[in-house]
């Protein structure tokens, strides 16, 4: 692991994803953009996942990087290309639906979360 603020640690998952967990260093107390806890994500290896939603105060955001996603967040489907980003407010059911060849995007997620937060939606 390289060298990082000590709250903050590196976690691999395989060659294509991996998440930045921590509390942002050097960010004021309420000041925009500050939270408890941060996870980042990058992906570029996309799999299908169930129609969730986080409970809590957990946001995501999701940046697409390369390529495009189409995300659906409740009865809503999105469509992003690159260099564009999502919102998902917390407690909303969502998941990515279609994806181009290639895709690969980043996931900020604030505050920690873990699966026990994550919870499954009917579709």
């Amino acid at each position: 692991m390289s060298e990082m603020h000590p709250k903050v640690q590196v976690i691999q998952f395989g060659d294509k994803s991996s998440w930045i967990i921590g509390t942002p260093p050097a960010v004021p107390d309420g000041s925009a953009g500050s939270s408890k806890s941060l996870q980042i994500s990058y992906t570029d290896e996309i799999r299908e996942e169930s129609f969730h939603r986080h409970t809590g105060e957990i946001e995501e955001c999701y940046i697409v990087l390369k390529g495009s996603i189409k995300l659906k967040v409740e009865d809503r489907i999105h469509t992003l290309t690159e260099k564009t980003m999502i919102r998902v407010p917390s407690n909303q059911c969502h998941k990515i639906v279609e994806f181009s060849e290639g895709a690969a995007y980043l996931t900020i997620r604030a505050p920690l979360s873990d699966e026990s937060r994550k919870h499954e939606c009917s579709e």
